[in-house]
């Protein structure tokens, strides 16, 4: 990869975090209550976890729809012309911050749950993401589908372990 193409791609993420960081304030609202639920060895509540999820969801395609749409706008505005040979792959990114932040979700509800199998998980989708940036690195748009492929991943497994598997609980109080 040149110098240019790492610009480009810093260039894409800043955008797309915007997603990522209007995302985390709403996990931000929910963590207190799920902390408390899980304290009590409950899982959140549904309603907030479904109002959570449902404005994750929402500034999530929200915020894609705008970067597939007006993406050469938005480049052009905050990085100038020369980035506008990247614009069409803004939307992308997008999806890799949804992602993301939708998994930050679930694993932040496990740690509620003092469920610390999720650091498995987590370390899995890392190792599943290197490899899958250095197999298939040579465009932005790949590194972007790769990338959110391995998020996608992660995320359903997260899923999986704090809907279907047993909930660990720490037995005694470390403090």
């Amino acid at each position: 990869t040149t110098s240019e193409m790492a610009g480009y791609y810093a260039a894409l993420s800043i955008l797309g975090k915007i997603i990522l960081l209007l995302n985390v304030s709403v996990v931000g609202v929910a963590l207190p209550q799920a902390c408390k639920d899980g304290h009590e060895g409950k899982r959140l509540r549904p309603k907030i976890f479904l109002v959570s999820l449902f404005l994750m969801v929402a500034i999530g395609l929200t915020m894609i729809t705008i970067f597939y749409f007006i993406p050469g706008t938005l480049i052009a505005a905050l990085f100038g012309q020369k980035y506008q040979a990247v614009s069409g792959s803004l939307w992308l990114f997008g999806v890799l911050a949804l992602i993301l932040s939708l998994l930050r979700f679930e694993a932040d509800l496990a740690f509620a749950r003092h469920d610390f199998r999720i650091n498995y998980l987590l370390l899995f989708t890392a190792i599943v993401m290197m490899l899958s940036i250095y197999w298939f690195h040579d465009t932005l748009s790949n590194i972007a589908v790769s990338v959110s492929a391995s998020l996608l991943v992660g995320y359903i497994m997260a899923i999986v372990l704090n809907n279907f598997c047993d909930n660990k609980k720490l037995s005694e109080s470390l403090i």
